[in-house]
Formats: structure tokens, sequence, C-alpha cells
């Protein structure tokens, strides 16, 4: 159910390797496609109420999903003129004055239990430096927030630019779950392979959902 020993290693060593981060197998599944483990995710840890902070211009799913698990999209705004990017706070290291639209301390509520982080991000292509992420996932931790860091086009940076993921910062490995996927690295589109890394009493749980979920 939870995805082939061997592939499970794989993609544990792969992102440790690539990304500077510390997954063992166990805390990796193997999903139907990124979008699968995604919701699974989102199964795992939504109850009715629950909001979701998700940075638009936004992939269109997000906030489906998050509707279906019983939780509330909200929307925070992001503008061309600060080239797209999300701020913990305002005048931060993001740099300048941040309007509240970007702001996240101005959009966290006390039902707020997620942030969605879609780092390159589809469909505005904004990629976060190290310091921007460390920002948001600060902000995060003191919100007791879960990250869910959707990383699917970390493979396909360009201009001389350095990727960074969530999962290379250990002092929030209990907060941030990664999802990854084949068919964006790999050209696997059609093979619906995807991958969700992260805390392993969440992981376990996603297996246990996927195993009445799929097969």
């Amino acid at each position: 159910v939870e995805g082939i020993f061997e592939l499970r290693r794989a993609v544990s060593e792969w992102m440790n390797k690539k990304y500077q981060s510390n997954f063992q197998s166990q805390d990796s599944v193997v999903s139907c496609g990124g979008k699968s483990a995604l919701y699974l995710v989102c199964q795992a840890l939504l109850n009715p109420g629950d909001e979701v902070l998700i940075p638009t211009p936004a992939w269109v799913s997000y906030g489906a999903m998050v509707k279906l698990c019983g939780g509330t999209p909200v929307f925070v705004g992001t503008r061309e003129i600060r080239n797209w990017k999300l701020s913990a706070r305002g005048g931060s290291a993001l740099g300048g004055e941040i309007g509240e639209i970007e702001n996240l301390e101005n959009m966290c509520t006390s039902k707020t239990k997620m942030l969605i982080l879609n780092n390159a991000s589809n469909p505005t292509g904004v990629l976060y430096t190290k310091e921007e992420i460390k920002e948001i996932l600060t902000f995060a931790k003191e919100k007791n927030l879960i990250v869910i860091s959707d990383e699917v086009y970390s493979g396909l940076v360009y201009d001389g630019q350095e990727y960074i993921s969530c999962a290379s910062f250990p002092e929030f490995h209990d907060s941030v779950v990664v999802i990854q996927s084949c068919s964006k690295h790999f050209a696997m589109t059609g093979w619906r392979v995807g991958f969700a890394l992260g805390p392993r009493e969440l992981i376990d749980a996603v297996v246990a959902l996927q195993g009445q979920e799929t097969s």
C-alpha cells in the first residue's frame, strides 16, 4: 500500500542528496501522482472548519481539495509588483512595505491549521530564496501550522537559480510535508507516480487512508 520499499528508499535518498533533507525510507509514501499525495495529506490533517492559507494565483485544485476535506480555503493574494511573493509579516526580509494581502499574519486566525506553499509556483513561476522560505516556516511554526510544500516543479529551475526545499531546514521537520512527483522531474506524466515525505506519524496516516482510497 505504501509503495515498494526500494522506491521509498530511493526517493528519500534522492531528496536528501539533492535538497539536503534528512528523510528515512519510512518517512515517505508512494502515491498515484503528487495530486493524490496532496489530497490524502489534507484528508489526514483537516477537520471541518479548519482554515488553510493558499497564496494566489494558485493551482485550481488546492481550494477544491480543502473543501472536499471539510476545510475552508483562505486565499492570500499576491501581486506582480511584489514578484508574486508571499510574506509572513509586513516589513520582513522579503523587502519593502508589504500590503495586507501578501501578509500571512493578517490572514491567520485561531482556526488556521495549514499553509499550502507551492514553490516553484504554478502558474506564476515564482521561486523563493532560502531566507524567504525560512521566514515563512518560522512564522508557521510559531502559529502551529502544518506547511504542505508542493515541490513538484523543483526540477524545472532555470537562469542559474538555486532551488531550496522546505525539507532543507531540520528545525522544521515536524511541521513540513513535501509533495513530489515524477511527472515534472522525469517526464513520466502518464505513469502517475508521486510522493509525500514528512513526519512519520502523518505518513502512517496517509498510508492507512491510501489502503482504502486506492488499493
